[in-house]
């Protein structure tokens, strides 16, 4: 079983999951040889399907193939001998990538998927000229995961685009067999537009039981609504304008830990190697 289907086993509930894992078939995948380019694979995916990947600690079980967004996502917990399941509610995704052309969003349509190393899936969709790509990578042995928003300017003049992510935390289940809502106090950080970041807790002041941060280098903090009551929400996003021809990417981390801290180390970790070699070197190792 590869590395992206194994956590995900366990939440699967319908046949469209189902459908999507067959039509992927990363079980049993050859794995690339050192030093080669990593393997591209199509994806023929209809609108219902759902496309997961993820390591050894946290998965993205069900990233929506219509829109790219993440309704929700799993971390392995020791502590609780089982999943954890962060979820945006019933109607709101946990993580929500988009792009906006002139203070408009691009309603994502007709999106291309493709897996880079049978595990790594991309979608690229063109609207209005700019051309978007959301990648989801959770490198191996990291406790945590980067999605990427990347556009491309192919109109003829320049274009003010607007890359950003939303999360919303609604419910926190523990998941063994089936997902059972734990009680308990969520926080998150307060709100400050000059911050690279926002984590999010539960267990109470001092005394997290689990947390995950939302790490935006080089984007800015929006205070935003949550879409329901008792959720907690925050939106980041980084203005560009974009000449014809030229790209630009935005790249989102999600670090995940037992507090606070734990998981913002566990973010900054992500970070530094995609400061040190560029978001495309933590996808191709």
């Amino acid at each position: 079983m590869s590395r992206a289907a194994q956590p995900v086993d366990r939440l699967e509930s319908n046949g469209a999951k189902r459908a999507a894992l067959a039509r992927i078939g990363v079980a049993g995948a050859p794995v690339a040889k050192s030093g080669a380019s990593p393997q591209v694979t199509p994806l023929a995916l209809g609108a219902d399907d759902v496309i997961p990947t993820g390591n050894e600690i946290v998965s993205f079980p069900a990233i929506r193939a219509a829109d790219g967004a993440i309704p929700s996502f799993n971390v392995l917990s020791m502590r609780h001998r089982g999943l954890l399941e962060v979820s945006g509610g019933k109607e709101t995704p946990a993580l929500r990538p988009f792009v906006a052309l002139n203070g408009n969003e691009l309603v994502p349509a007709e999106l291309r998927w493709e897996l880079t190393a049978y595990w790594i899936p991309t979608a690229t969709f063109v609207r209005d000229g700019i051309r978007v790509t959301y990648t989801y990578c959770a490198p191996p042995d990291e406790r945590g995961a980067m999605i990427r928003v990347r556009v491309t300017n192919e109109r003829a003049d320049a274009a003010p685009v607007r890359l950003g992510m939303e999360a919303q935390w609604a419910d926190l289940n523990r998941v063994q067999y089936a997902p059972v809502p734990l009680p308990g106090e969520k926080a998150v950080h307060p709100f400050d537009p000059k911050s690279d970041h926002a984590w999010f807790s539960y267990g109470g002041a001092d005394n997290d039981a689990f947390a995950f941060t939302f790490l935006h280098p080089g984007a800015t903090q929006v205070q935003v609504a949550p879409s329901e009551p008792g959720a907690v929400a925050r939106r980041a996003v980084r203005d560009q304008m974009l000449e014809p021809g030229a790209s630009a990417e935005a790249v989102f981390v999600i670090g995940i830990g037992v507090d606070r801290l734990s998981s913002q180390s566990a973010a900054s970790t992500i970070e530094q190697r995609i400061r040190r070699g560029g978001s495309d070197s933590v996808v191709s190792d």
